[in-house]
């Protein structure tokens, strides 16, 4: 079953904050998980993927609730961290979130 991704209201406002590529992302991933919405009987889930951007990487999580009945997935909650430091061979993570 095929639902459709909805934002509620203030995980629409989290996603307005992101970059426009990360919106980008997020909207396919929302729709790659719509199209093939997982199997498990819980409600919520959680959800995460990177991007690298030089050397930085951008990590992005999202929550979401199946809504079977309305045949949602509608995404309650967006996170986004991102940061990297190189010292010469050794890459230290300093998480930054928005």
């Amino acid at each position: 079953m095929i639902l459709t991704p909805v934002f509620a209201p203030d995980a629409k406002s989290q996603w307005l904050e992101l970059d426009i590529d990360l919106q980008e992302a997020l909207l396919d991933e929302m729709e790659n998980l719509a199209a093939h919405p997982p199997s498990s009987i819980r409600i919520l889930h959680n959800h995460d993927f990177v991007i690298t951007r030089g050397s930085e990487r951008h990590y992005v999580f999202f929550q979401f609730v199946l809504d079977w009945k309305a045949q949602r997935l509608n995404v309650t909650g967006v996170q986004h961290f991102f940061g990297s430091v190189r010292i010469k061979s050794h890459t230290i993570p300093i998480w930054i979130h928005d």
